[in-house]
């Protein structure tokens, strides 16, 4: 490849990387200022007991769900302990094993180091 054509595709991808964390600012700002939003109406519909907003280009839903929380190596440890009564070899054992054989995947990137 051609130094000249190398040192190209450098700067547009410099420049898109710019432009990207501009936007990507911006987006952020817009999220905080959306969630506070967010969990106003949230409020206020489930106080109301609002199932469903009519709006010009659709509906607004008041959703309820249960979600699980991530299982975490501190959560398996203390749920491991549980089951098998506080037996620390047995626990300890089954944790390792089902982190060591988690599956890894791997993917390639290009990152940008800024200078401070």
């Amino acid at each position: 490849m051609d130094k000249q054509v190398l040192a190209q595709h450098v700067k547009k991808w410099i420049d898109f990387d710019n432009k990207i964390k501009a936007s990507q600012k911006i987006q952020q700002q817009l999220k905080k200022e959306k969630k506070v939003i967010t969990d106003s109406l949230v409020e206020i519909m489930r106080e109301a007991e609002i199932d469903s907003l009519n709006v010009s280009d659709g509906n607004i839903n008041y959703v309820k769900r249960d979600v699980k929380k991530p299982i975490t190596k501190k959560y398996l440890l203390d749920v491991l302990s549980q089951y098998y009564d506080g037996d620390i070899e047995k626990v300890s054992n089954l944790n390792s094993f089902i982190m060591n054989n988690r599956e890894t995947i791997t993917r390639e990137s290009i990152e940008r180091v800024m200078h401070k």
